[in-house]
């Protein structure tokens, strides 16, 4: 456990309790154990919590990339030139859903323009 001591005072002329070094040192460890339950409760909460966020954007950030490249792999199946600024417009979506509706687009659409309407 850290130990805890008393500086003289503080600015406001209460005594204020403090670490000493090696506590702060051991508390920016990358491995400092958690003592308290309460403690280990709401790091491991906000751990679990933090990887399943990051963990869903990272399967949406996939899905978008996925559905982006075989968008262009089927604007290359239909051998249909694709301007820079469609490229670009295309590789910087990130919503599954318009993607997906453009790669609907692309397989019974002729016209290139009808496809990215909208």
């Amino acid at each position: 456990m850290p130990q805890i001591t008393s500086s003289p005072v503080d600015t406001a002329g209460r005594d204020t309790p403090t670490e000493t070094t090696d506590d702060r040192i051991s508390l920016l460890s990358t491995d400092w154990p958690v003592y308290s339950p309460f403690a280990r409760e709401y790091f491991a909460r906000g751990f679990a919590e933090g990887f399943a966020t990051g963990l869903a954007e990272g399967r949406e950030e996939g899905r978008a990339a996925g559905l982006a490249a075989a968008l262009m792999t089927a604007l290359y199946a239909r051998r249909i030139d694709v301007p820079d600024d469609l490229r670009a417009r295309i590789s910087a979506c990130t919503d599954p859903a318009q993607l997906h509706t453009w790669l609907t687009r692309v397989l019974a659409i002729p016209v290139l323009d009808e496809v990215f309407r909208g």
